[in-house]
């Protein structure tokens, strides 16, 4: 696994970190997607589902956002406003299209079981 942290200073003077993880092991990676998969609750699920087509951009990065607070006592839920950005990058052949996001919907629901 690959690592990168890169600080900044926000507008207002605070500090932004980014980390960045690079995981090439496909068990890896398939366990990192099912704990974040596991971790919402049925409806945070649903709305992922609902909305998957616009999570989803042409290079095939699957893109979360979590609450930053729930997160720090071991719950993931879904936040827009200033939250923990999640990208997963599926690399394949032809990530454009409805088949792609079948796919990855596919995926989740083996993970929910």
């Amino acid at each position: 696994m690959n690592s990168t942290m890169n600080r900044a200073k926000g507008h207002h003077g605070n500090e932004i970190v980014t980390l960045g993880f690079t995981i090439r092991n496909t068990k890896n990676v398939e366990s990192l997607l099912q704990n974040i998969w596991t971790g919402f609750s049925q409806l945070d699920r649903t709305e992922i589902y609902s909305s998957l087509a616009s999570r989803i951009d042409s290079t095939g990065t699957f893109f979360l956002r979590i609450d930053k607070q729930d997160s720090l006592k071991g719950k993931i839920r879904l936040e827009n406003s200033d939250p923990i950005r999640i990208e997963i990058s599926f690399r394949t052949k032809s990530p454009k299209g409805e088949a792609f996001v079948d796919d990855i919907q596919k995926k989740l629901e083996e993970i929910q079981g």
